[in-house]
């Protein structure tokens, strides 16, 4: 069995087991909006589209395939996504894995996860190594990834220093600015964080809607609030690192929430008449 040195992807709904039976139970999301979310989270079109088109992103970054050796399995709620090691490799799958955590969250599903560096194989449904463990669509819960994110606790998807500091080292200006805008960090941990694609911004013309923009701002202020009891539900108080990371992830939150509120400011200015009172 070959072992790859590849960038890994592990990504889980959080809950996935209380929403299917929210599901049979008639409440929720049905099936097929559960298979959605499912597919939203990773499948083989991914490899295809890859297999086919290459790069999504950063097409200008080196890479070793023109596919990336991109694999992904998933099953039960989680999916394992990997790719070969280069420049363009990483981002695309830092891409990958963000675009998935996004169009979840804007369903109301969480994420979390880890995105790091390590020996595996991976081919279609069979998947061994990762973290030492072995992953089988038949025996999830035996899986690297439950291990990997389990232990860390997180509500978010973590993205090891290896993969932070292989795109700094690397120094690939494409991947580098990509990675910026993917991934927050705080000197210390780092996270795929699509909550700044969510800060409210429009566009000052002269047909400017204000009602239609402070409704606007305010389903993102919604959005926001919601994502912060739900963080907070999934963390283990007993777990101080874990608890620490989810402050980390909470003030990321708060921020955007000031960005909110800094909008309806802007937004009562803005729906005065030119030239504006106070001018």
């Amino acid at each position: 069995m070959e072992m790859k040195d590849k960038f890994i992807a592990y990504l889980d709904i959080i809950g996935f087991g209380y929403l299917v039976a929210e599901s049979r139970a008639g409440r929720g999301f049905s099936a097929a909006e559960i298979g959605v979310l499912e597919k939203l989270l990773g499948s083989d079109g991914d490899r295809l589209h890859f297999e086919k088109d290459g790069p999504r992103i950063c097409p200008q970054s080196r890479t070793v395939r023109r596919n990336l050796d991109y694999q992904v399995t998933q099953a039960s709620g989680f999916a394992i996504h990997s790719c070969e090691v280069s420049p363009g490799g990483a981002i695309n799958l830092v891409n990958q894995a963000w675009t998935a955590v996004t169009n979840l969250l804007q369903r109301g599903v969480l994420c979390r996860g880890y995105v790091t560096r390590a020996l595996i194989h991976h081919n279609g449904s069979t998947v061994a190594g990762g973290d030492g463990g072995r992953f089988s669509g038949d025996d999830p819960l035996a899986g690297a990834f439950r291990r990997e994110a389990d232990r860390r606790g997180t509500p978010y998807v973590e993205v090891d220093a290896a993969v932070c500091d292989y795109i700094a080292l690397e120094g690939d200006a494409g991947a580098v600015e990509m990675f910026s805008r993917l991934v927050q960090r705080d000197g210390i941990a780092a996270g795929l964080f699509p909550i700044q694609r969510f800060a409210h911004t429009f566009a000052v013309r002269h047909d400017f809607d204000a009602a239609k923009a402070r409704a606007s701002n305010e389903s993102q202020r919604r959005t926001l609030n919601h994502l912060r009891s739900q963080a907070n539900s999934f963390v283990d108080p007993s777990n101080p690192e874990a608890v620490r990371k989810a402050a980390d992830y909470l003030a990321s939150l708060d921020a955007q929430l000031a960005i909110c509120d800094q909008t309806d400011q802007m937004i009562g200015v803005l729906r005065r008449p030119y030239p504006y009172e106070g001018s």
